[in-house]
């Protein structure tokens, strides 16, 4: 089934996309920031830099359809990443458990990622797009140590 969807929506919704990702991207600078163990710290980097990379991708669609990308998270994004800055401060005392706050930051990202998905309205390519970005945030995953308690 093919779907038309307007660029101007196309452009908007990649936009609502980028902003998740930006918010990842500041997380994953705080966690960088907290990491006391080299082999940790150098996980966090790796992981940040994967989504600065995505949002490249993102931002090279929004181009290629004629836009402008957002320049950075919104507000509200913003407001949810200072709680967790927080909270994470208060309740991280170590390295394995800010892995496992990060495994599970990922973990919710794909989650809504994928309801992204699904309430969203996008050109082929710019799902197909969205779509490589989840599975390698999905990989993301597998480059936690076995260690960590929730990972499968």
């Amino acid at each position: 089934m093919i779907v038309l969807v307007e660029v101007d929506k196309d452009i908007k919704n990649l936009n609502k996309y980028l902003e998740g990702i930006y918010m990842a991207i500041n997380t994953f600078e705080h966690y960088v920031s907290m990491a006391k163990e080299e082999k940790n710290l150098s996980l966090l980097k790796d992981i940040e830099l994967q989504f600065k990379s995505s949002a490249v991708d993102i931002i090279n669609r929004i181009i290629d359809l004629g836009g402008k990308s957002k320049d950075e998270a919104s507000l509200i994004g913003k407001v949810s990443e200072t709680f967790i800055n927080i909270k994470d401060k208060i309740m991280v005392q170590n390295d394995d458990q800010l892995l496992t706050e990060a495994y599970k930051y990922i973990e919710t990202g794909l989650k809504m990622g994928n309801k992204f998905l699904n309430e969203n309205e996008l050109t082929t390519k710019s799902r197909e797009i969205v779509v490589q970005d989840l599975k390698k945030q999905n990989a993301l995953l597998d480059t936690f140590p076995s260690k960590i308690p929730l990972k499968k």
